[in-house]
């Protein structure tokens, strides 16, 4: 089995890739690169691990399910914005886990 790498990818502005006009052309760059990441993988990934620094709790944590739900972790962006779905499935293993 290959190495996976671990990547890091700023995501830039919220939703913006989803967006149309001007904020949709600053960051169609980044939007590109994403849409080809596969060409930098040894294999397809079984699963991915996302982390992010947009909500606090007071105890590090993990959070999944056969089904997770998309957090949407912005605000301020056109109500459209706020029904994207991405139904990717989840670890039926998946639950909270809390490290401490």
């Amino acid at each position: 089995m290959a190495r996976m790498p671990s990547l890091y990818i700023p995501h830039g502005g919220g939703p913006s890739f989803f967006m149309e006009g001007e904020r949709k052309q600053r960051y169609q760059s980044t939007e590109n690169f994403l849409r080809g990441i596969q060409h930098f993988l040894p294999a397809q990934p079984s699963a991915i691990l996302i982390i992010t620094a947009h909500w606090e709790t007071r105890i590090p944590s993990f959070t999944g399910g056969a089904h997770p739900d998309l957090i949407y972790d912005y605000y301020g962006f056109p109500p459209e914005t706020y029904a994207l779905k991405y139904p990717a499935p989840g670890s039926v293993h998946g639950h909270l886990i809390e490290i401490g």
